[in-house]
């Protein structure tokens, strides 16, 4: 999904969160938005440039993915733990709701990918040769085993 959807859909219902929790939209904004910024660390951390302009023209430009890429936020483990601190905290619940957002679009976004494809092969090639981590324990199993996804695992 592109950096300006989640932006664009992020604010939008920040603002239409707004009249019901006044200025605690923000959060929703900044959970459904600022998720993305594993993205960026591991653009710096793999290629070690600074340049945020420059890391969002190279996914602009790899827009199929890339293998063994690991973002963070996007997995499992990390949205379980914030899930489960939403339950103690308001402020954490209101993040969530952004969250939820932009997961779901990336999900739509990857349905979308899949379905406009014809060939069966290009489908199951950007499936498991392509696909980011979703798991921190799947991708560090592979990383410690040197293996592409996916792993013995099932992870």
């Amino acid at each position: 999904m592109h950096l300006s959807r989640h932006f664009i859909m992020s604010l939008l219902l920040a603002l239409i969160l707004f009249p019901f929790i006044g200025f605690a939209s923000l959060l929703v904004f900044v959970g459904g938005f600022l998720i993305d910024v594993d993205h960026y660390v591991y653009y710096l951390l793999r290629y070690k440039k600074v340049n945020p302009l420059d890391a969002y023209r190279f996914y602009l430009s790899n827009r199929e993915g890339f293998p063994q890429v690991l973002h963070i936020f996007h997995t499992y483990e990390i949205l379980l733990v914030i899930f489960i601190l939403a339950l103690f905290s308001e402020v954490v619940a209101i993040i969530v709701l952004g969250i939820l957002l932009h997961i779901g679009m990336d999900l739509l976004d990857l349905l979308n990918t899949f379905t406009q494809r014809r060939d069966t092969s290009i489908r199951l090639k950007i499936f498991y040769q392509y696909q980011r981590a979703y798991s921190l324990l799947g991708w560090t199993l592979r990383e410690l085993e040197g293996r592409q996804y996916p792993t013995k695992y099932g992870l």
